[in-house]
């Protein structure tokens, strides 16, 4: 695929950004998660919860672009 970015994140950035706290561990990432998208229920695939996560820093690293 031409012209497609590609973004890293280390662990740590995807921590801090979802919890504020670059050591948090994967169940203090799940309740956030779970918060932030305002879910009744967890998500019981740490896979998932790792996918979202790592969606939601790329949110919180991008600028804010302003029309």
């Amino acid at each position: 695929i031409k012209n497609l970015d590609v973004y890293e994140y280390s662990a740590k950035t995807v921590k801090s950004s979802i919890t504020g706290y670059g050591s948090a561990n994967k169940n203090q990432i799940k309740k956030m998660v779970q918060v932030l998208l305002s879910l009744e229920k967890p998500i019981h695939s740490e896979h998932i919860n790792d996918a979202i996560s790592v969606a939601i820093c790329h949110l919180h690293c991008q600028p804010i672009f302003v029309g």
